[in-house]
């Protein structure tokens, strides 16, 4: 998980970002159950959630706009193409105890392996967010 904020914000100097830099802080989120789960480590704060949405246009002018900050995965901000095009924002790590990995796997019939397309599948997928 990581803070996504426009290069003027003064966040975007900040090598980590704090639960106290969040506060008063204007958000947008993606809707997102873990996303979601995230936030709630920051409850006891006053945040500033402007809206939650599923569009990542939205999101991407936001943060282009220096409107708002976003919570949200970091490999999402490499590979979306709504929000990897943009160079207007930085994205930014949580300091602990809030920086929070996920991790991705699958399940298999072993007597049967891995077929030629879910292998290549894989292969992409790996490139995709370990590789950047």
């Amino acid at each position: 998980m990581v803070a996504a904020v426009n290069k003027k914000s003064p966040l975007a100097k900040q090598t980590l970002i704090t639960e106290e830099m969040l506060i008063n802080q204007p958000i947008v989120l993606y809707n997102d159950k873990y996303i979601q789960e995230f936030m709630k480590g920051f409850s006891s704060l006053p945040c500033d959630i402007l809206f939650t949405t599923n569009n990542v246009d939205t999101i991407r002018n936001t943060l282009e706009n220096n409107t708002a900050i976003n919570i949200g995965f970091d490999y999402a901000f490499r590979t979306d193409a709504g929000l990897s095009r943009s160079d207007q924002y930085v994205v930014v790590n949580f300091a602990p105890p809030h920086y929070k990995t996920y991790s991705f796997g699958y399940f298999y019939n072993a007597n049967n392996g891995l077929s030629r397309i879910i292998r290549e599948f894989l292969k992409r997928i790996h490139r995709t967010i370990v590789s950047k």
